[in-house]
């Protein structure tokens, strides 16, 4: 019996889906929140001692370490709209689509005459017949019998005319009604082929294949109910042959007789043990059925029939998928691919499972081979846009979801995870017209409209942006991403209660969201409510143990209030939930060692930042510094000179290069550099005082007394430089 691939609409109707039916559950992918860029300023330490004199006042040159590199709300900006789509696709609500289950064909015409004979006996007949028609052409059994034996060979050009000449001449001849039902069937003459079966069975009742040849054309014309009274008579003409049953169960599954279709497929299944397609779309229908365990019971059944059967395999994936074992199907998707390389349906759904058990890399590959495998395979186009958006392929996700709305343009889906990832690559006003799109298509969806949203935000126009997600909020109260896209905006907008009644309202429908938590502590911070904020971020690591925004800021708090140890432990789970945190991380770290006093992991935290990131000013700032506490001065004056060519105008790249300079003994050098630090920055009273020290040594006392009162006037505390004016005030 021939096989072939039918979709699940065939047993049902059911499209294409998401996620299985009662798969909407799925916990969202957990968004990561990053500190928002430019939270990497330097943490030094005290200044050194000034050349050849008292100390400076600690801590005058640099914020202290820990202390926030933005004051107020306004400093939230920037943060909002990656923060707002960095979930994965999953947790908008976009799962890649599974492909349908696969179903052993039933549906070819079968012939009325049993005997065989080999091709080549059927071609010599061939000859022979048309030499005895060209002699004879009004001879309608001769007709008959050569449209018979070109029939058998496919021969459809020569079968169709001889046979309607046979019945036009005989029109009470069965066989030959029969046989031109059955080209014209293959011809897809569905019509005219249902007439000629009808004309077979009224003359033949008895005749079994003219009974089941009308009951599959029946159901092919979409007419089951037909076909089950054609499949019965069928059946009473072979009450121990399996294939009316299965036909029969088949024409039940198509009219939803649910329970009639499993009768009639065991009952085929008991007549022939090693009826393969009984088994498999028993599988299917049990499983189609939500009866998940006996349809795995088929389905191991019918793998006992034929072990390597690629079709039963992958089925067996789908129902393993549905029960939520996913490594499980994996294994049988890979099963049923080593017995049939390239096939797409099972790459998708392999990519589908993969994806569910969080191995995107792997996902995308599998999406890939499947559109590889067939390029015109819809959800797999579709598929490899999300995987690519969820791996951060930004561009790919781009092209492969315009493909996906070439194939089908009215899958607002497709539109939005479009308008998503235009946002994500800043392309703001294109993100736009793809979310407008999407919301012409599906008014409801609250992903598409929080988006726009997001892209509104980002646009600038936070009034509009404000106006769409309290749309949201408003029509979906239960919406916990929206309320907390919302509430970005509104902080962004300086509108702090009402951004902290979002996040207390989002907090109330899921006490446990790490980021609801770490962006009421976000506000609250910038507001400088500090211990309700670090016990909002401290809640968010608790209830998500890898969320590293919550633990970076956790760190730098613990750094702040110099609580050493549990700042160590809180930037090294940033870096470890976010690569891309190791840089900061370590840099933060090697100002931690540089205050407990541990120079060598000081120094090696900074190399390990740099190793990072090459480009990172302030590890190489420090590291120079920390170089110079060693006296290790021409490795000092390395990381210096290259961190002021890096930024030159950084004053404190400056400052600490014109300590190492003056400690050996390249004063005017050093000279040079305080006072491009202060030029930098005026207000800079370490810098002024070094200036002035050296002046004194030169014996320059009125550029000295003007270097020690500008430092004064920077910082009125400053007693080094009080201490030295009062001295040069005494001097003679």
């Amino acid at each position: 019996m021939r096989h072939q691939v039918l979709t699940i609409g065939a047993l049902g109707g059911l499209l294409l889906l998401a996620a299985p039916p009662d798969d909407s559950s799925a916990a969202p992918a957990r968004r990561q929140r990053k500190p928002r860029a430019g939270s990497a300023r330097p943490r030094f330490a005290p200044p050194p001692p000034a050349p050849g004199g008292a100390a400076g006042a600690a801590g005058s040159a640099t914020p202290a370490a820990g202390a926030r590199p933005w004051e107020g709300v306004p400093g939230i900006a920037g943060k909002l709209a990656r923060d707002a789509v960095a979930q994965s696709a999953a947790a908008s609500g976009s799962d890649p689509a599974s492909a349908d289950l696969a179903t052993k064909a039933t549906g070819d015409a079968l012939l009325g005459i049993t005997e065989a004979a080999d091709e080549a006996t059927l071609r010599a007949s061939l000859t022979r017949l048309r030499a005895a028609q060209a002699a004879q052409p009004n001879d309608p059994a001769l007709a008959r019998e050569l449209g018979g034996v070109a029939l058998r060979l496919g021969d459809l050009d020569t079968a169709v005319p001889a046979l309607r000449a046979a019945v036009g001449a005989r029109a009470d001849d069965a066989t030959a009604q029969l046989e031109l039902g059955v080209a014209l069937h293959r011809r897809g003459r569905l019509s005219e082929a249902l007439t000629h079966f009808l004309k077979a069975t009224d003359l033949a009742p008895t005749s079994y294949a003219a009974w089941m040849n009308l009951g599959i054309t029946y159901r092919q014309r979409g007419l089951p109910q037909e076909a089950i009274a054609a499949f019965r008579q069928a059946a009473g003409q072979a009450p121990s042959a399996a294939e009316p049953q299965l036909h029969l169960a088949e024409a039940h599954a198509q009219a939803l007789e649910r329970d009639e279709a499993e009768q009639a497929y065991r009952k085929a299944i008991a007549l022939d043990p090693r009826l393969l397609p009984a088994r498999n779309n028993l599988g299917n229908l049990l499983l189609l059925a939500g009866e998940r365990e006996a349809a795995l019971t088929a389905y191991d059944e019918a793998l006992k029939v034929a072990p390597k059967d690629a079709d039963v395999l992958y089925n067996r994936g789908v129902c393993l998928f549905r029960l939520g074992r996913f490594d499980a199907a994996t294994q049988a998707y890979r099963r049923a691919l080593k017995q049939r390389p390239g096939y797409a349906l099972a790459l998708n759904n392999l990519g589908v499972a993969l994806g569910r058990l969080g191995r995107n890399e792997a996902m995308h590959r599998a999406f890939a081979d499947a559109l590889k495998a067939d390029p015109k395979f819809g959800p797999a186009v579709f598929n490899l846009g999300v995987a690519s958006l969820r791996t951060g392929r930004l561009k790919e996700a781009v092209r492969h979801l315009r493909d996906a709305i070439v194939i089908n343009p009215t899958m607002a889906e497709a539109q939005r995870l479009l308008g998503e990832a235009l946002i994500r690559q800043g392309q703001i006003n294109e993100a736009k017209v793809a979310l407008t799109a999407a919301l012409d298509l599906e008014p409801g969806d609250s992903d598409a409209r929080r988006f726009m949203g997001v892209a509104l935000a980002r646009g600038g126009d936070t009034e509009r942006a404000a106006r769409e997600l309290g749309a949201v909020v408003r029509s979906h109260p239960d919406d916990v991403m929206a309320r907390l896209v919302l509430a970005e905006v509104l902080a962004n907008s300086g509108e702090t209660d009402q951004a902290i009644e979002q996040y207390r309202a989002a907090l109330q429908l899921d006490a446990k969201n790490a980021d609801a938590h770490f962006g009421l502590g976000e506000v609250l911070y910038a507001l400088g409510r500090h211990s309700e904020a670090i016990a909002s971020y401290e809640r968010a690591a608790a209830f998500d143990s890898r969320h590293s925004g919550a633990q970076f800021r956790l760190g730098e708090a613990y750094h702040a209030a110099g609580n050493y140890e549990a700042a160590l432990r809180a930037y090294r789970a940033a870096a470890s939930a976010d690569p891309s945190l190791r840089a900061e991380v370590h840099y933060k770290l090697g100002d931690i060692y540089f205050r407990l006093k541990k120079t060598q992991l000081e120094i090696g935290e900074y190399l390990d930042a740099l190793n990072a990131n090459a480009r990172h000013t302030a590890a190489r700032i420090a590291l120079g510094f920390a170089y110079a506490r060693l006296r290790m001065y021409p490795a000092a004056l390395k990381a210096l000179d290259e961190a002021a060519t890096e930024q030159p105008k950084s004053e404190l790249a400056h400052y600490y290069r014109g300590f190492a300079l003056y400690n050996t003994g390249r004063v005017d050098e050093a000279m040079a550099a305080y006072q491009r630090a202060v030029t930098l920055r005026p207000n800079f009273a370490e810098a002024h005082y070094y200036l002035g020290q050296i002046y004194l040594e030169r014996h320059q006392p009125t550029e000295a007394r003007a270097a020690f009162t500008a430092a004064l006037a920077a910082d009125p505390r400053h007693a080094a430089a009080a201490a030295a004016l009062a001295k040069l005030k005494t001097s003679p």
